[in-house]
């Protein structure tokens, strides 16, 4: 494939909206189940919920193929990997350290996307439809003639280095650093790149799908737009070659080998696809006096438990934006929160956090700020003021318990000396001085 192709793309707007889009001309009959479809295309419905979970939480896709696709091939297990398959094994730990993880460098050798991807935590377990996880990808290799799936969940993916081609069965997606796109179960899809060297963060729920959380007293208006989000328009590749496409079932990965492309869909029509969304397009809310915005006022994607008000995961984008508080506290005060907290740097690193590097704050642990931004941050004027030009973390908070694998486990993979800069916070108490202000 030519990749200039996805350099000027055009694509469907609209969060959960039901598209018909059509490679060729009529590709996409008025009757799905027709006995005769257009050029001789094959006719498959994929499903991302079971057929009778409620009208608004049933999302299917209707494609329209030059070949069937359920031509089985046996399936060869993969080994060596670092995707964790249960967040209930044995290897696999819970810990109340507060940790943060070094950026992940170029692989030795030559790794594509679905081999260079680490688990870091999550909890859970697919095989049960239950849980979450998070993973950490670094990859200098692009796929060719090989495609990944998915059967356990939806992956969100957050470029931090390197530009992603994706090339799905419903279309093509082009991804940039501040920019994140969801692929949802089931989903064929292929990752290549321009750039040699490309690393990012994954988030995978593997029950439901990730949707735009509740407004409520903010009314109609602000957050993430769903006029912002964008699904591919179809485009099609017939060509008679061996393809391998690699499952993910069950935790574990399966190769299979294809005679054909699996991006053979000339047509398709529904509201079950992936979808990119610009991150520097989130409108955020703030406290417009005094005092200090809660993180979950920045949530972009939410996929929500059976218990009002928890989450399994808030995917959460703290960008651009001012910061009106007057005489508060701006940085991340000290805080234990009922939640675990994965943070990433997209860009704007401060020591000794680095750009792509992670920061994990597990349940109802202390943490806050190193001694040096507390220290800038108390000699502001308390004004209001901008941040963010030059920063984009982003954070997956979950309400649910998570568990370290043993790749976080690794002390080569931790920035060991971390726990060290919270210990330089010292004490300020003096009971004979009553105004800190100056």
């Amino acid at each position: 494939m030519d990749q200039s192709i996805f350099d000027n793309l055009h694509y469907n707007e609209g969060f959960g909206n039901a598209f018909k889009s059509e490679a060729l001309p009529g590709a996409v009959p008025e009757v799905m189940a027709t006995q005769h479809p257009p050029y001789g295309l094959y006719p498959e419905q994929l499903n991302g919920t079971t057929f009778t979970a409620p009208r608004e939480q049933g999302p299917l896709v209707w494609m329209f193929r030059t070949q069937p696709f359920f031509k089985h091939q046996t399936c060869e297990k993969i080994e060596n990997h670092d995707l964790q398959g249960s967040y209930e094994s044995s290897n696999t730990t819970c810990t109340p350290a507060v940790k943060l993880f070094k950026a992940l460098q170029p692989p030795e050798g030559e790794v594509d996307f679905v081999a260079g991807i680490h688990s870091l935590v999550g909890t859970g377990t697919p095989d049960n439809m239950e849980g979450m996880a998070v993973h950490l990808y670094a990859f200098n290799k692009s796929m060719v003639d090989k495609a990944f799936v998915n059967a356990d969940g939806d992956f969100l993916i957050v470029p931090q280095l390197g530009t992603l081609h994706i090339q799905t069965e419903l279309g093509l997606l082009t991804v940039k650093p501040k920019e994140i796109c969801v692929m949802p179960a089931g989903i064929y899809y292929s990752v290549r790149s321009p750039d040699p060297f490309c690393r990012g963060y994954i988030c995978e729920i593997f029950h439901n799908h990730f949707n735009l959380p509740p407004l409520g007293v903010l009314g109609k208006n602000g957050n993430a737009n769903p006029l912002h989000f964008q699904a591919p328009v179809a485009y099609y590749e017939d060509v008679d070659k061996p393809y391998q496409v690699v499952r993910k079932f069950v935790g574990q990965l399966f190769s299979s080998t294809y005679d054909f492309s699996p991006f053979n869909v000339v047509g398709w029509a529904g509201n079950y696809y992936p979808y990119k969304y610009d991150l520097l397009k989130f409108q955020p809310f703030s406290c417009a006096l005094t005092g200090h915005a809660d993180p979950s006022t920045f949530t972009v994607l939410t996929a929500p438990t059976a218990r009002a008000g928890v989450a399994v995961v808030d995917f959460i984008f703290f960008g651009p934006r001012w910061v009106a508080g007057e005489n508060s506290i701006s940085m991340p005060y000290p805080h234990r929160n009922s939640a675990y907290e994965v943070n990433g740097v997209i860009e704007g690193a401060y020591e000794p956090f680095q750009d792509g590097g992670c920061h994990v704050a597990p349940f109802l642990s202390p943490h806050g700020i190193t001694k040096e931004a507390l220290d800038s941050d108390l000699k502001r004027d308390g004004k209001p003021f901008r941040v963010g030009d030059e920063s984009a973390w982003v954070m997956f908070e979950s309400g649910l318990m998570l568990r370290e694998t043993s790749f976080a486990q690794n002390p080569k993979n931790q920035v060991v000396e971390f726990p060290n800069r919270y210990a330089t916070v010292g004490r300020r108490w003096n009971p004979n001085k009553k105004d800190f202000s100056s």
